[in-house]
């Protein structure tokens, strides 16, 4: 019987110890620079690492085409159908917030928004300071954003 009390004890002392490792050793981030959790946005040096950077982007126009050259990423975008023209300026900004936010190595994003027949419509051209201050993606103030910031060709 005096055997289980001396378990107990132990059990007690070393889940004590265990529970106040944590703690001992995130006290140095107490400020919150964790560095585990810092956003490191991903470096886009190439073409496949530009088209990486486009998975899992939602787009309302279907992507054709994406080149990359060094500081420049240009991609044509079929004009999204029944959207409107908000339903374009949602998608433009998309993409360049993705590479000109979310990326590093890209210092302009160029892209042309396609009709039916691949006939070039638009050219939107940005480069990261005109993104300063830009709303967030997917909401209302887009269109104005891009319209007034982005430049048209």
């Amino acid at each position: 019987m005096r055997s289980w009390w001396w378990i107990a004890v132990a059990a007690f002392a070393v889940a004590g110890v265990l529970a106040a490792i944590p703690q001992r050793a995130f006290d140095r981030f107490a400020d919150g620079s964790l560095p585990v959790l810092w956003h490191r946005p991903g470096r886009v040096d190439s073409l496949a690492a530009a088209v990486d950077r486009l998975d899992g982007l939602v787009l309302r126009g279907r992507l054709e085409k994406v080149d990359w050259s060094p500081g420049t990423v240009s991609v044509e975008l079929a004009e999204p159908g029944g959207g409107g023209e908000g339903s374009a300026m949602q998608d433009v900004y998309a993409l360049a917030y993705t590479f000109l936010v979310d990326a590093e190595g890209v210092d302009r994003a160029r892209i042309h928004l396609i009709d039916a027949s691949g006939r070039t419509v638009r050219t939107y051209t940005a480069d990261r300071p005109a993104l300063d201050h830009g709303p967030p993606p997917g909401t209302d103030a887009v269109p104005a954003f891009v319209q007034h910031r982005f430049h048209q060709q």
